[in-house]
């Protein structure tokens, strides 16, 4: 590794493949994280882009990790950025440049990890890579998730943002049990999370679940999932205070899914302005529905056939553009839907 002292007197790190950048730790301190890998260093400045949308912390911090001609960069580099970003009292985490192979990351408090375009984060074909993680608090989910490729417990002001992607390469789990497959995202009993712009593909089981979370805002998402069975766009399970807009969603199980699998309801949920398509159920709420839902709102949707020339699930046209579905008990309370636009080959069914 090599350090240069910058005009403001933050010390980078940077590393050629992959390459690290720091602002905001002494030379020791970076020292501590582990990034001492046995690939030559080249110093060189943090990005212009790292100026951007840090605005809520008052002295952010920047972690830029990019890859010129290696392969690809494990988890335990990428983990360690989050933690030194997380202990500096909060900033970004930068990807760009490349592809990174990633078994679980664990996002923390006050970090954004930000995927420049053209980045892709790439989850691993080994289960190995996904410790099993049991959360505190109790739901039916523990029956068929044990892992995911990012998580999240009890953290706040999280994020996960850039033109980039996050590609699960779930067709390597294929034919395995439910609870033996990774999630892509699962965050649960957090607060404070903004989920913008990223495109998400190839979840080996559900793409995103949100659980017993508050203040959860997914906005200009695309999700494309056909590579196995159970794969769900996303899943809000018990969260309040939901916001959910201008997404693209195609996927081979059901699509912007309500579920509350504990002991509490799913409420306080707008969703508006997105294009939904699945070879199952477009919007749905339930199966699972042990909580109920409540205050829920779903505004200017539009619901379409999948462009997927297969399907694992459902049927090739889809099983239906609106799925009200409490069948484990919980109720239904005060939910409006409106202004659906349906394309004619769904209106049918």
């Amino acid at each position: 590794p090599v350090f240069a002292d910058s005009p403001n007197n933050d010390f980078h790190l940077a590393l050629s493949s992959p390459c690290i950048g720091f602002s905001g730790l002494d030379q020791q301190g970076a020292l501590d994280f582990g990034l001492t890998e046995d690939i030559e260093g080249t110093a060189r400045p943090l990005p212009a882009s790292s100026t951007m949308d840090l605005g809520c912390y008052e002295n952010p911090v920047f972690y830029d990790i990019s890859l010129s001609s290696a392969p690809g960069v494990l988890y335990s580099t990428i983990q360690a950025a989050i933690d030194a970003c997380h202990k500096s009292g909060g900033g970004k985490v930068y990807l760009g440049g490349g592809k990174f192979l990633s078994g679980t990351i664990f996002l923390k408090s006050n970090v954004t990890l930000y995927i420049e375009a053209g980045a892709v984060l790439l989850g691993s074909p080994n289960l190995k890579d996904y410790p099993d993680k049991s959360p505190e608090l109790r739901s039916r989910t523990e029956l068929y998730c044990k892992s995911s490729l990012i998580y999240a417990e009890k953290q706040e002001n999280i994020a996960i943002t850039g033109r980039g992607a996050i590609d699960g390469q779930g067709a390597a789990f294929k034919g395995l049990p439910w609870r033996e497959r990774p999630y892509v995202i699962r965050l649960i009993s957090c607060r404070n999370i903004l989920v913008e712009d990223i495109t998400l593909r190839n979840s080996a089981m559900w793409m995103q679940h949100y659980l017993n979370c508050d203040f959860v805002t997914i906005r200009a998402v695309q999700v494309y999932n056909h590579c196995a069975a159970n794969n769900d766009m996303i899943d809000i399970d018990c969260c309040r205070d939901v916001v959910i807009t201008g997404c693209f969603a195609d996927s081979d199980d059901d699509a912007l899914t309500l579920k509350s699998t504990a002991d509490r309801p799913s409420e306080n949920i707008t969703i508006a302005n997105c294009v939904l398509s699945s070879h199952c159920n477009a919007i749905k709420m339930g199966t699972e529905s042990n909580g109920g839902f409540k205050n829920v709102t779903i505004t200017n949707c539009t619901i379409r056939p999948s462009r997927h020339p297969t399907h694992r699930a459902g049927r090739a046209e889809g099983l239906a553009g609106i799925a009200l579905e409490v069948v484990d008990g919980g109720s239904l309370d005060r939910v409006t839907i409106r202004s659906e636009e349906h394309t004619s080959e769904l209106q049918s069914h």
